[in-house]
């Protein structure tokens, strides 16, 4: 056998060609042909030729090759002249003779014989469509033309994509939805469903179980206007089934400004998934990330094409297919609301067109629909933390003086004056209910059947407030779930002096890197990267890890006290921050301020289990462990900030105090973002996952069930 007519055959047994044609082969430059090669090829032409002379049998009698002839077409073409001829002959043949044959004539097979093989000009054919040049410039072709059809592929998709895109964009903005629509305040039965309108009118909410919304089983007619909703419309929706999955769609009807409504079709549409009822014992996935450090647009922000995209991290949660997702800060940079000048009415503007900035995010946009979302907060804002106590105290006072006034109800007055502008600012543009009782406030809690219970926190200038402690506090105490957690923007070591028992050297598989200014990243301090009103916070941490610590000594001291009366020393509390001497602050007189490690304490002195802190860092997630008593635990996840993170930023630490211990070995730092997913599974193992931005685990860690404690978990 020879190259049997292939060209890879062919060129790989000249030595030609080592890889396949594709639009990225890269063909080897061209080799004079050796001697030794065109004999082979040479070899080959003859051994073609034989092959060739076989097949049309010129090698033996009758030395050509049979074609056969379809019957009744043997006589025509040249040989008509001679049709002409017998007819004429066979003139006094009967009908009948004639008529037989022609039967025999259709019976008898006819064969022609094709000769004149030249094996020369066979070997001469071989020779040009082998030869080594020739081979090279067909491959050539082939490439050629593969990038063509690749780069015709690629504008395809490309027009297709941008096609959808535009139909898309065009269907939003026909429908007058703005903003949204969003599903938010989840529970087994009911769901809250928002939409921000583009213009006044009147706002359409479906709800169905079915995606092409065949099956509408709810709806909501909403009419909004500029000045009393601020164009925003809110439905509830009650009558749902547990752990069910709807769709919903929204739309604006105004046909005077040529809104047709669903009719038309153009609407928004999204989806939520309904949590399981309370005594239930299922499993339990949901994303958290924190509030961006960067702007929309900004170099490093949510902008397509940016090194750290919102669209990759979204996709990646909208892969990891969570129950819920939590957005602990915001949508809107901590920094840019704290850098607004300006009068009152000024810093309203500007910070609405932050979130309008950062809301029109497609990517973002779409992860909203399509994912119930819970929020941690914090305004941190300077004179935030003072103005929630102001609020405080003046709420107390109005309650005292109404004892005295005759009409108490007819007082229109609030005395805590107005809502704060970044707190006003935010209820209108994200779906969130601002509550009024003794703070106006949007700190809530949502249940997962039995194995957990989220507390989403509203911190000001990262202070709890009086009524808000209360709340919690009740709330972890009193949850039968077997984790709490308690979502916060502040880590527990928030403005504690770093050190190198409390940095990350303690972290498992530490990896020295260098800061943006080349020192050696060694310790975590989440305060380089915000600023704060309040100068004796770092006092506070330091006073509720003492206040732990001799609860827990006093603890230890009564269980190991002798027969004799006599107490066995107590083990020293480790070294705090050297700022312990300072006066704590006050809320409104000589009550103490609140702050989370106020929380811990509380939670510690009770013991109450599968406690979980949820805080932030700008740089990398963290996990870590603290055991402030004896067999008791407190977990804190510290998420990174959607979109990208702080390439400058040094790794977290942990506060002192507690007895701590880190968990997740450190991330290679990168400006990308990160995004932590937690599992609880239906025997309350707790797992926490890394992902990149492309949803590519980095990291995990286990924790086992909690321990019981007076039939608890």
């Amino acid at each position: 056998g020879g190259c049997q007519g292939s060209d890879r055959a062919c060129a790989r047994r000249q030595g030609t060609m080592t890889m396949e044609v594709g639009k990225d082969a890269v063909i080897p430059p061209a080799q004079p042909p050796s001697q030794e090669l065109l004999n082979e090829l040479l070899h080959a032409g003859i051994e073609e030729i034989l092959r060739q002379a076989d097949e049309n049998m010129c090698l033996e009698a009758p030395y050509g090759h049979v074609q056969p002839v379809p019957l009744g077409l043997a006589e025509m073409g040249d040989d008509a002249s001679v049709e002409e001829e017998d007819e004429e002959d066979d003139a006094w043949l009967d009908e009948e003779d004639e008529e037989d044959g022609e039967e025999e004539e259709e019976d008898e097979n006819q064969f022609t014989y094709e000769y004149g093989f030249n094996p020369i000009v066979a070997l001469g054919k071989y020779l040009a469509k082998y030869n080594p040049k020739n081979v090279r410039t067909r491959q050539a072709e082939k490439q050629q033309a593969v990038r063509y059809l690749d780069k015709r592929a690629t504008a395809a998709l490309d027009n297709e994509a941008a096609f959808a895109s535009l139909q898309e964009k065009v269907t939003a903005k026909r429908s007058g939805i703005a903003f949204g629509p969003i599903s938010g305040n989840v529970t087994p039965q009911s769901v809250r469903l928002w939409a921000k309108a583009a213009m006044a009118g009147t706002v359409l909410f479906e709800v169905s179980f079915a995606s092409d919304f065949s099956n509408v089983i709810e709806s909501a007619n909403v009419d909004v206007d500029n000045e009393t909703t601020s164009l925003i419309a809110v439905a509830n929706f009650d009558h749902l089934q547990s752990r069910c999955t709807y769709y919903y769609r929204a739309c604006l009807m105004n046909k005077k400004k040529l809104m047709p409504g669903m009719e038309a079709g153009y609407f928004v549409a999204g989806k939520f998934t309904t949590l399981p009822e309370q005594d239930e014992n299922v499993a339990l996935k949901f994303c958290v990330v924190g509030a961006p450090l960067y702007a929309k647009g900004h170099e490093l922000g949510g902008a397509v094409g940016r090194p750290a995209s919102w669209a990759t991290a979204c996709d990646a949660i909208a892969k990891s297919d969570p129950s819920f997702v939590v957005l602990n800060g915001g949508v809107v940079p901590p920094g840019d609301v704290r850098s607004v000048k300006g009068s009152a009415e000024e810093k309203a503007e500007t910070v609405k067109k932050f979130y309008l900035t950062q809301l029109g995010d497609p990517s973002l946009q779409m992860m909203f629909r399509n994912h119930p979302f819970v929020m941690g907060w914090n305004d941190d804002v300077k004179g935030s933390a003072h103005a929630l106590k102001a609020e405080e105290a003046a709420m107390d006072k109005a309650e005292k003086d109404k004892r005295k006034r005759r009409k108490p109800w007819e007082e229109k007055v609030d005395p805590r004056g107005e809502m704060s502008m970044p707190l006003s600012v935010l209820s209108k543009h994200m779906p969130v209910e601002v509550e009024d009782d003794v703070t106006r406030h949007i700190y809530t809690k949502t249940r997962y059947g039995t194995q957990a219970e989220v507390f989403t926190l509203d911190t000001r200038g990262r202070s709890l407030g009086k009524a808000q402690m209360e709340w919690l506090v009740t709330n972890v105490v009193e949850s039968p779930c077997a984790w709490k957690f308690i979502v916060t923007v502040s880590p527990l070591a928030y403005g504690q002096t770093p050190t190198e028992e409390n940095s990350a050297e303690k972290r498992p598989d530490h990896k020295d890197r260098p800061t943006s200014d080349g020192r050696r990243a060694s310790v975590v301090n989440f305060a380089k990267s915000l600023e704060t009103d309040c100068p004796s916070e770092k006092a506070q941490q330091a006073d509720a890890a003492v206040k732990i610590q001799s609860r827990a000594r006093g603890r230890w001291a009564r269980k190991n006290t002798g027969e004799d009366g006599e107490t066995e020393a107590a083990p020293a509390p480790k070294e705090i921050a050297a700022e312990t001497n300072t006066s704590r602050p006050t809320t409104g007189g000589n009550k103490p301020s609140t702050t989370i490690s106020d929380v811990v304490a509380a939670l510690t002195v009770q013991r109450i289990p599968g406690v979980a802190i949820i805080s932030t860092d700008p740089g990398q997630p963290f996990a870590v462990v603290y055991e402030p008593e004896a067999d008791y635990n407190i977990y804190e996840f510290g998420v990174a900030p959607l979109g990208a993170n702080d390439p400058g930023a040094l790794p977290p630490m942990m506060l002192d105090g507690l007895n701590g211990s880190f968990l997740l070995s450190s991330i290679a730092q990168t400006d990308h973002s990160t995004i932590s997913v937690v599992n609880v599974a239906a025997d309350g193992v707790l797992t926490l996952t890394i992902l990149n931005d492309k949803g590519e685990k980095l990291e995990q860690v286990v924790v086992g069930a909690p321990q019981t404690k007076e039939g608890r978990w």
